[in-house]
């Protein structure tokens, strides 16, 4: 016999066949999970290769940018100096972007030559490891319109690159042997920086529309990654109710069962007995000899003894408990095996109660016996499914609450020894959730990266994730936009607005950011400029993605282009209103020769006013769009170049020529002479300028640390100082800004741009200029150069 409350037995060890099945369930149970997984993983690999192929042609592109730029000014110094080695640094250069020719042209063939293409990319001096991905993005997406407007582009700038090549190549025949003519050097040098002034701007397009199609490629996967996590969701919600419907199903039938069971006690369907604990004997009803099959009255009154009925490995250990159970006279409920006739040994439920006998003597136990053979069957069954179907249960809630909305932890729990096949699956389950999981955060550092922000919704309209960048940008953090709905967002972007920018109809917002990009300027959490674009799309999860972009910067340079197009504008109707006046004066009255003249001599005066700040914007502009590009660079002589500026200098009249102060041999600095040159000559205008009433005008050469702050620095000085009207505090931190002038009178002649253009030469010669002045006593500007060691 057994105890009164059984615990489930120890099944034996399934066979080959019985473990077969067993898998082939729990497959049947989590396929679709792995199979999921498995795509997502493979949404993330793409991702990351193809966002890595991306960044390798920006990279690429600067390499290129770079290359092009070192050639054509190894070219000019060639074209400057006919010196072989020089266009030998070129050649080195110009490999660089032809080696990225070569590669384009390669992969445009129609049967595209891997191997080639991968020695034009490598002779680009891109990375290795980044060719194969470069390769693979070009063939498979270059159709894509953002990449294919991209390598257009790259084709016409390779146009213009061979252009440089051709004249480069001209350029070397033409100088070898007698090095040419200087005014055909200057021909070919001046074709070279035009056609560089056409390949700026396209260098410039293709770095945007590359990042254009990276931030497209970065969207497009996101919403790929977000719609597998959603079906993930979804599957795995589906296989939990179908283990709980399993469940549910199983329980009721055992329910049902146990109903059934009763019922039949109720019809008189169970045995009673009556057992003599002395002697063994026990008698029986007819309907226990019904459960043993001995309906047919074999056994003769129904009294047979105990031990022929009991399964003999249980026989002594029950025969005992039934004496210690008659002894304590206490009710009890076993289960244990008895022999029935047609089905060998069977499970029944034994109930009884300890009773004395007749005469008081011997005790005697009565109860009712119930044949539970297919209930216990039926129970073992079901807690070896339910086994099975908790472990995959436990499994799948764990995976589904790393990738739930709300993050809920869930645990699987110990498996017991004979699960080990279980065990196993749910392990590699579990790995491939820890994969995942540092798949989404690597993608989310991508993100994070980005100095977009970006917001996406479902098909309700409701925001589902939100990037770091938008939290920075506009300060609201994903717990108050995640979960609500796009107008809720909307109307917290506009209470960001200064009250006097907000729009008060939300509706109209909103239409809109459907209709193309919105700009708003945010008051809070710091002011700022941003542009919203919404971006849509087909998928219920991901139906539209909004953009937010940190326009400050861009504003802020459009601002100072129309507040310079205004100056400029201003500057220039002044001498032009006088030229104009003169010369209406002169068409419509009879003047005598003498005030004819002094009026031409007014309208020359003012046009050539005009020319010198028409001659100073331009040259500004074509320091700013050539940069370094336009110098023409050699060891220069500060002493040299002093005495050089000093002789070709002519004072106004009546004033003494500058006087050279002390200038050291021997200071050498690399630099453009006649930029240097005019910067000289503009300082020592500036000074005469400035100094009306007379004084002297000292120029010298200096060096770091000699009463300057540039202490311990490798700078060289010049420095030219006037006894003048100096400069307030105020006109001083102003100095060098185009058009401003510290003479408010008017009576000192210029345009304002003068030390602009000095500064803009100096910075391209990585030097600066420092300006010390008081007023009424002067000003000392210092021209502060890198010094070359020879």
């Amino acid at each position: 016999m057994t105890t009164t409350a059984p615990a489930p037995s120890v099944p034996h060890a399934p066979d080959a066949v019985a473990r077969r099945a067993e898998y082939l369930r729990l497959v049947q149970v989590i396929w679709p999970f792995l199979a999921t997984t498995a795509l997502i993983l493979a949404i993330a690999w793409a991702s990351f290769y193809l966002m890595s192929a991306a960044r390798a042609y920006v990279d690429g592109e600067s390499l290129w940018s770079k290359g092009q730029k070192n050639a054509i000014q190894y070219l000019a110094r060639y074209s400057a100096q006919c010196e072989p080695a020089h266009f030998a640094e070129y050649t080195a250069a110009m490999a660089v972007p032809l080696g990225d020719r070569i590669a384009r042209a390669a992969l445009l063939q129609p049967e595209p030559d891997i191997a080639r293409a991968t020695a034009g990319f490598l002779q680009g001096g891109n990375h290795p490891e980044d060719v194969p991905g470069m390769i693979i993005l070009f063939r498979h997406f270059g159709s894509v319109p953002l990449l294919r407007k991209a390598i257009a582009i790259w084709g016409d700038a390779e146009q213009l690159l061979l252009q440089i090549d051709q004249i480069a190549q001209r350029l070397q025949a033409d100088e070898q042997g007698n090095c040419g003519d200087a005014a055909s050097r200057a021909a070919a040098m001046d074709a070279v920086y035009r056609l560089n002034d056409q390949l700026t701007p396209m260098q410039k397009a293709f770095s945007d529309t590359l990042g254009e199609a990276n931030r497209m490629i970065t969207s497009v996967l996101m919403a790929a990654m977000l719609a597998a996590s959603a079906l993930l969701s979804v599957l795995g919600t589906l296989l939990a109710l179908r283990v709980v419907q399993r469940g549910a199903a199983a329980e009721r039938a055992l329910e049902f069962s146990e109903a059934q069971h009763r019922l039949a006690v109720d019809g008189s369907n169970q045995g009673l007995w009556d057992l003599d604990v002395s002697s063994g004997e026990l008698r029986t009803s007819d309907g226990l000899l019904r459960l043993l099959g001995h309906e047919d009255g074999a056994f003769d009154g129904g009294a047979i003894g105990l031990e022929l009925l009991l399964h003999p490995d249980d026989r002594i250990a029950e025969l005992a408990r039934l004496r210690l159970h008659a002894a304590t006279g206490e009710a009890f409920v076993h289960e244990l095996r008895l022999h029935t006739r047609a089905q060998g040994f069977r499970h029944f439920r034994l109930a009884g109660r300890a009773t004395p006998s007749d005469h008081g003597h011997r005790p005697r136990i009565v109860g009712s016996l119930q044949d539970v053979t297919e209930q216990r069957r039926l129970q073992d069954a079901l807690m070896a499914e339910l086994g099975r179907r908790r472990s995959a249960m436990v499994t799948l809630r764990a995976t589904l609450a790393n990738h739930g909305p709300e993050g809920a932890a869930a645990r699987p729990e110990a498996a017991s020894a004979h699960d080990d096949d279980i065990d196993v699956v749910t392990g590699a389950v579990s790995a491939l959730v820890a994969r995942q999981r540092v798949a989404n955060d690597e993608l989310g550092a991508v993100l994070s990266l980005s100095p977009d922000g970006f917001v996406s919704f479902d098909a309700a309209g409701i925001v589902k994730l939100v990037s770091p960048a938008f939290t920075r940008i506009t300060g609201l953090p994903p717990n108050r936009t995640v979960g609500r709905p796009a107008d809720i967002l909307l109307n917290q972007l506009n209470t960001l607005c200064a009250p006097a920018a907000r729009l008060a109809d939300m509706e109209a917002f909103r239409r809109r950011l459907l209709a193309g990009p919105v700009n708003l300027t945010l008051a809070s959490p710091a002011p700022r400029d941003i542009s919203l674009e919404l971006f849509g799309g087909d998928d219920a999860a991901v139906r539209h993605v909004l953009c937010v972009r940190d326009v400050t910067h861009e504003r802020a340079l459009d601002r100072l282009k129309s507040e310079f197009m205004s100056t400029a504008a201003h500057e220039l109707r002044t001498p032009m209103a006088s030229i104009f006046g003169f010369i209406e004066l002169m068409l419509h009255r009879e003047l005598n020769p003498e005030r004819r003249q002094d009026l031409l001599g007014i309208v020359h005066r003012q046009a050539l006013v005009m020319t010198e700040i028409i001659d100073g914007l331009l040259d500004l502009s074509r320091l700013e769009a050539r940069g370094a590009a336009d110098l023409n660079l050699r060891v220069l002589d500060l002493a040299e170049l002093v005495h050089d500026t000093v002789a070709a200098f002519s004072p106004p009249p009546g004033r003494s020529p500058p006087a050279v102060g002390l200038l050291r041999p021997g200071l050498t600095v690399l630099g453009d002479r006649n930029q240097l040159f005019r910067v000289l000559t503009n300082l020592l205008s500036n000074a005469y300028k400035y100094s009306p009433d007379g004084g002297e005008v000292r120029i010298r050469s200096i060096q770091a640390g000699e009463g300057s702050a540039y202490v311990g620095a490798s700078l060289l000085g010049i420095t030219v100082e006037d006894q003048g009207m100096g400069m307030s505090a105020a006109d001083l931190a102003r100095a060098g800004e185009r058009f401003f002038r510290a003479d408010k009178s008017g009576k000192v002649p210029g345009t304002g741009l003068g030390l602009s253009i000095v500064k803009e030469v100096l910075q391209l010669h990585g030097g600066a200029l420092v300006l010390d002045s008081l007023p009424g006593r002067g000003t000392s500007a210092t021209v502060w150069l890198p010094g070359h060691d020879e």
